[in-house]
């Protein structure tokens, strides 16, 4: 079957293995059917804006085990007659689901990674979130020894940077509830201030969600000056004290959220369960630049 005659060829589509049983590679091989080629974990910075509900980052040949590789070349398929092709078992995400901070878990990989100091750890099933989409990654323990991190890696699979070598098969793990807790909430300030300054005519398309780092840029009106900092505080407070309770969904492999009236918008991080959570949040400093409006922000407590 042929899938795309600049990129990809596939014998017989059917013949293709799926390496785990979830939902997630269901969604891949449709958009493999497709011919959709962006593979990686889901956007939610500005390419969202320009690929909404795609995925990014990688190519075929960096996200799939391939039987019968070529070097990449647009004159020619990258596979000439593969028996098959093969997903590779990714971890699956349970804090898309889920806000339970503990539980059970399959370990499946531990070793050694001499540039960090630190031991790479593969889950079967995650709670922790990874540092991405402007988010710090969570720490906590697995069989009781310390994740400093959560990362993605190179091929946008999760790893969990450990103190020491963690055992295979079942063990318990616990993310930071403290450290969880502040990133739910300065992410989902992130999400409000966004709507706030939408009130005003700006349309956000970039953040960074991280304790002292905290900010969002957006796109104004051509020739706009720099807003009033006061009424966007004044939006913004009243947004967290309507308490307006969190509506996540999943489809295809792209999560939305939205709380009370807003949008959806697609987002793979974590959030607080109604806007009153978020606490006071300030709007410390608007710096408009070349037409983008850097709004940065901090939490009261």
């Amino acid at each position: 079957m042929k899938l795309n005659s600049r990129v990809l060829h596939v014998k017989n589509l059917s013949e293709c293995i799926i390496s785990r049983r979830t939902m997630v590679y269901e969604n891949k091989l449709r958009r493999f059917e497709s011919g959709c080629l962006m593979h990686g974990t889901p956007c939610e910075r500005s390419d969202m804006s320009r690929r909404p509900g795609l995925y990014r980052h990688h190519s075929v040949a960096q996200r799939l085990s391939i039987k019968g590789f070529q070097a990449f070349s647009p004159d020619r398929p990258i596979i000439s007659e593969p028996d098959f092709v093969k997903f590779p078992a990714m971890t699956n995400k349970l804090y898309f689901t889920t806000d339970d901070l503990s539980g059970r878990c399959i370990v499946t990989s531990s070793h050694f990674d001499e540039t960090a100091g630190l031991w790479r750890t593969r889950l079967e099933s995650t709670l922790f979130h990874p540092q991405g989409g402007g988010q710090a990654g969570d720490a906590g323990t697995i069989a009781g020894i310390r994740v400093v991190k959560t990362v993605f890696d190179e091929n946008g699979d999760i790893v969990h940077l450990t103190e020491g070598e963690v055992p295979l098969g079942e063990a318990d793990a616990a993310v930071d509830a403290q450290k969880r807790l502040m990133s739910s909430r300065l992410h989902t300030a992130g999400h409000l201030l966004a709507q706030a300054g939408s009130q005003h005519g700006w349309t956000a398309f970039k953040g960074d969600h991280r304790e002292g780092e905290s900010r969002v840029v957006f796109h104004g009106p051509e020739g706009a000056a720099a807003p009033v900092p006061a009424e966007w505080q004044s939006d913004l407070d009243r947004l967290i004290a309507d308490d307006m309770p969190l509506h996540a969904e999943l489809h295809d492999g792209v999560r939305t959220v939205s709380w009370g009236f807003m949008k959806p918008v697609p987002c793979g991080g974590t959030h607080v369960r109604s806007t009153s959570q978020v606490g006071r949040c300030l709007i410390m400093k608007m710096k408009l630049r070349k037409g983008e409006l850097s709004v940065s922000y901090r939490l009261e407590d």
